[in-house]
């Protein structure tokens, strides 16, 4: 895939990805009857699959896959993976695109439960006691996808071998799939709780790649990065 191409396909993700986080924002904060009737379908259709949710590893393979992905993709979790990846590339030099990672990863965080604050939505009535807090946007949806989009964006890319490249491709996104589709399964969320914070995650982590391009010339500048290693965000 080309240069091109490549910031065609990120043209179109954004856009889709604005798009999505605005129909649920202001369904979300409107009340509008549409989206209300479409979390309660969705809702309904996960209950009529799955019967009543269960956080154990004694419901057969799917419920265990299940019950992994909602306990470990929390923001601890990648908040834990996004410091362990920046003090790797800080060790190796990498300076800019190690603070980088840590000011996506956090600042985004922020904005999500700056949000949860400002939406106050109530979870599904039948969510399970251990999920705590608002319901909008889902935070296990936003920081899975911080994480996923640094990697598939910023990281994997630099990846010099096709195969191990595209095998992190796969795992990454079924790993992240996992995680979205849990937080529905355990009726943790509802549906527009999970769309808006993986359109939230994939517009902010685009948004802070096309800032990190423009002020590394900066950052390059001052005293204590100047000896920095570059790693440019953009893919090739």
């Amino acid at each position: 895939m080309d240069i091109n191409r490549k910031s065609s396909l990120e043209t179109y993700t954004i856009i889709a990805s604005f798009i999505v986080l605005v129909f649920a924002m202001l369904g979300v904060c409107l009340h509008i009857g549409f989206v209300h009737k479409m979390d309660l379908a969705a809702l309904n259709w996960f209950n009529r699959m799955f019967k009543a949710p269960a956080m154990n590893y004694n419901g057969g393979l799917f419920n265990d896959v299940m019950t992994l992905a909602a306990s470990y993709g929390d923001a601890f979790s990648f908040v834990l993976l996004a410091v362990a990846g920046a003090v790797i590339l800080f060790v190796k030099r990498y300076y800019i695109v190690s603070l980088w990672i840590l000011a996506t990863v956090g600042f985004g965080g922020i904005l999500g439960i700056l949000l949860k604050e400002i939406f106050q939505r109530s979870r599904p009535y039948d969510h399970l006691l251990v999920d705590t807090g608002f319901s909008f946007p889902s935070g296990h949806s936003l920081s899975s996808t911080l994480i996923a989009m640094t990697l598939l964006r910023v990281v994997i890319p630099k990846f010099s071998n096709k195969a191990l490249r595209y095998t992190a491709y796969v795992m990454i996104a079924v790993l992240w799939v996992s995680i979205l589709f849990s937080r529905l399964y355990i009726h943790a969320h509802f549906l527009t709780d999970v769309l808006g914070g993986t359109a939230l995650g994939i517009l902010w982590v685009l948004g802070m790649k096309y800032i990190g391009h423009l002020i590394t010339p900066f950052l390059q500048k001052l005293p204590l990065l100047k000896k920095s290693k570059i790693y440019t965000l953009c893919t090739k």
